[in-house]
């Protein structure tokens, strides 16, 4: 089997990057700058970003081991969107499917998708979430919900924003892209000319 070069992590490019989105969308990530034991008690409050409604909320300011993968992948999804997401897992999501990686070293292989949702609200009152999304959200691990943002049409960019931070803080990798629920892609081809650095 033959392996492919290997790739720096961009880890500089991509903070500086998530740095300046996140100053131009008046948000400010504490995460890398503050210590938190230089706060006041009263100042140390919880950041609310959950992965998953019901896993426990975890302060952005805990050290921990960050899992590496090479790609990580943000698809903005709507709850109503199951067949969608469906689809997804099982063509191009699933690499078993994909003969032309048979060829690929293993690291390059490793791809996290992450499903972003807001709530869902209705006059001016949080819904329930449908009994079949909360079933596929018990049984998969790619689906991640921030409970600050409502869905609506234009608060796309905001959840792909919340996407990028929640990644930067879950997950160490090299590239991160962004794509839709109704869209194919190509991973040989996309994973071969990124491990490549074309």
């Amino acid at each position: 089997m033959t392996s492919l070069p290997s790739v720096e992590a961009p880890t500089t490019k991509l903070k500086l990057l998530m740095l300046i989105t996140a100053a131009v969308a008046g948000i400010v990530l504490l995460a890398d700058f503050f210590d938190a034991s230089l706060l006041s008690k009263e100042e140390n409050i919880e950041l609310n970003m959950t992965v998953n409604i019901n896993v426990n909320t975890t302060p952005i300011f805990k050290s921990k081991v960050k899992p590496d993968f090479f790609v990580v992948i943000i698809i903005p999804s709507l709850p109503n969107h199951v067949s969608e997401r469906a689809m997804i897992r099982e063509t191009w999501m699933n690499i078993s499917t994909w003969p032309d990686l048979d060829h690929v070293d293993e690291y390059y292989k490793r791809v996290k998708v992450m499903f972003i949702f807001g709530q869902v609200e209705k006059d001016n009152a949080l819904l329930e979430y449908t009994s079949q999304f909360l079933q596929e959200l018990d049984t998969h691990d790619d689906m991640y919900i921030s409970e600050g943002l409502i869905e609506d049409r234009t608060v796309l960019k905001y959840k792909v924003l919340w996407g990028m931070l929640r990644s930067h803080d879950l997950y160490n990798f090299d590239y991160l892209i962004k794509t839709d629920d109704d869209i194919m892609v190509n991973l040989p081809l996309l994973l071969t000319t990124l491990a490549r650095g074309e």
